[in-house]
């Protein structure tokens, strides 16, 4: 029996299609069979109450010879006629065989297919959708083990050589990643040291130097203080990536007061007209407070930046998000910016030597980090940004 069952489960898909329709075509042509018979018995039984005999008629030929074993003809009883009941069996014997082949037919198909799914589809499909949730989620500590020789047994097999060629990709990832990281650390932090030295003796120059001195020490200045900005913009994407998203309870209305404010001063400073637009706000919402006014701070300071004389904002709240939208009046972005201006460390303006083009880019990590995403355009005049964070996360 397990050498039966270790056969039919081995089988080619193809060939245990055509076994499971051959088998139960054969059950429906048995099933049709003996409903025709089951029913000429009863037709037979009732033609037995009403007809009186059966008379034989023959064809003969010209010498009057019998041709054939005849035609056997039953004759009616005289006076009499099938009951209202009798007549119904009669007409449902006769119309039931007609109808039940075309329902065994449509049987056979259903059972083929349902047999066919349930023993050689509905487990590995199970599996390999289980497995294909699972690396969605990056989780690659699992086998997809179907034991078969057919089609989905190698299907199922290919996938789980996939799924461990993965996981080595991935490992070596992560393992660059972290080699990266701490690189990065560590020439952020051992270029402090050489930095605070070259500045002290960059500030003696200025103090104590003749004319020359002094104006290359004001040179040497200006480069350490882009190089100083430079290994806290390393430290700052270290930081970054290690940051983790903390979502509290806060009053809406509350937040957009605060985001608010630190857009008045912006706009004061740099002396730009502020729209400001809100909508009705719940009175908690679950969000990391902190990290959306980063955020918001970023793409403030960029359309103050680049604003020719207004700024507005716009901050909406929906069922599972909150978005903050933040227009300017400016240039608006290039074609370049628009597929770049994300990316770490993209400057358009070469010139802006204490711009590293960041601003964008930990917007754009920050609000994936909190479940959303950061939405770069140009509007009808000027640049367009919209971040997007999901609630409760």
């Amino acid at each position: 029996m397990e050498k039966v069952r270790s056969f039919f489960h081995n089988l080619s898909l193809r060939k245990s299609i055509a076994l499971y329709m051959v088998f139960f075509a054969v059950l429906a042509m048995f099933a049709g069979e003996f409903t025709a018979n089951a029913c000429d018995s009863v037709r037979e039984r009732i033609e037995s109450k009403y007809y009186r005999e059966k008379q034989q008629f023959y064809l003969t030929n010209d010498k009057g010879e019998q041709l054939g074993e005849g035609v056997g003809i039953w004759q009616w009883r005289e006076g009499e006629s099938m009951t209202e009941t009798d007549e119904r069996m009669y007409r449902a014997a006769e119309t039931i065989p007609r109808v039940m082949y075309p329902v065994y037919a449509g049987l056979c198909v259903f059972c083929t297919a349902w047999v066919f799914y349930k023993k050689k589809l509905r487990k590995p499909i199970g599996l390999l959708m289980e497995a294909a949730r699972k690396i969605s989620e990056n989780e690659l500590d699992f086998q997809v083990n179907y034991e078969s020789r057919d089609e989905m047994g190698k299907l199922c097999s290919s996938f789980e050589l996939m799924r461990s060629e993965l996981e080595k990709t991935h490992a070596q990832m992560w393992r660059a990643m972290e080699e990266r990281k701490r690189l990065n650390a560590a020439f952020a932090h051992d270029l402090r040291t050489p930095l605070t030295v070259l500045k002290g003796y960059t500030e003696m120059l200025q103090l104590t130097g003749g004319s020359q001195e002094k104006k290359t020490a004001d040179i040497m200045a200006k480069h350490l203080e882009r190089l100083e900005a430079y290994a806290d913009s390393m430290s700052c994407i270290q930081r970054l990536e290690d940051r983790e998203v903390c979502c509290q309870s806060v009053n809406g209305r509350e937040l957009t007061g605060s985001l608010r404010e630190a857009a008045e001063v912006v706009c004061s400073k740099s002396q730009k007209e502020l729209t400001f637009r809100e909508g009705v706000f719940s009175d908690r919402m679950e969000v990391d407070a902190e990290l959306i006014c980063e955020v918001f701070h970023n793409l403030l300071s960029n359309a103050a930046r680049y604003a020719a004389s207004r700024i507005e904002i716009q901050i909406r709240e929906e069922e599972r998000e909150l978005a903050v939208l933040v227009w300017d009046d400016g240039k608006g972005f290039s074609d370049k910016a628009l597929n770049k201006a994300g990316e770490a460390y993209f400057r358009e303006n070469k010139a802006e030597d204490m711009h590293f083009g960041l601003g964008l880019y930990i917007c754009k990590t920050l609000c994936e980090k909190h479940g959303g995403y950061l939405k770069i355009e140009n509007g009808e005049r000027g640049a367009r940004t919209e971040a997007v964070f999901l609630k409760g996360i």
